[in-house]
């Protein structure tokens, strides 16, 4: 199980001098927590960029980034009566959380002709976090929501990613990222959130 952030659309405009690159960047992507039922969600990132060229070919790259993560949980279960026997009936439970991060990552760039591949971690600091949970059972209702998740202050991962160059102030980029330590504090070890 996996959280992660694919992108589908950056685009930054970067101000060009001899070695070093400065812009600006934003998109949008997925993402998800390693629920057992949860789903992709439409996610997005934006902030800073900073890239130091070792040479023509290499460069060393960092951004400072607000993340928000979406993650959501669907699942519906048959009713049964006292005896375990089914009833006919759903029972349907809902929960979405939300994630606000300010992100660092720190990467090693490749480029090949128009293109810049990137490999590298980021250490990304919970700025705010929240979430709710409904169920719908036959005779019941129920809706909760809370201001804070009982998760961990940061988060750290491997983060991956590729450049297309469109002109000297403009690239597109699709880039992946993978947490691997659990950010939800639990008593049970085998439930985690990544």
């Amino acid at each position: 199980h996996f959280f992660s952030t694919l992108t589908i659309f950056i685009i930054y405009l970067t101000a060009f001098g001899q070695q070093h690159d400065i812009g600006l960047k934003a998109n949008g992507g997925l993402s998800s927590l390693s629920t057992s039922q949860t789903t992709q969600n439409i996610s997005g990132q934006g902030g800073l960029l900073y890239n130091f060229h070792l040479g023509d070919k290499s460069l060393i790259g960092t951004e400072l980034l607000f993340i928000q993560i979406e993650d959501k949980e669907h699942s519906i279960t048959p009713a049964t009566d006292n005896l375990g026997n089914p009833t006919g009936e759903y029972i349907t439970f809902d929960i979405w959380r939300h994630i606000s991060y300010f992100g660092l990552p720190i990467y090693y760039g490749y480029k090949i002709k128009k293109f810049t591949v990137n490999l590298g971690f980021q250490t990304s600091f919970t700025l705010a976090s929240s979430g709710r949970a409904t169920v719908q059972a036959p005779g019941t209702d129920w809706d909760n929501k809370v201001d804070k998740l009982d998760i961990d202050s940061y988060d750290f991962g491997l983060r991956g990613g590729i450049f297309f160059n469109l002109s000297d102030k403009f690239s597109i980029e699709a880039n992946y990222y993978y947490g691997i330590n659990n950010i939800l504090h639990t008593n049970y070890p085998d439930y985690k959130w990544k």
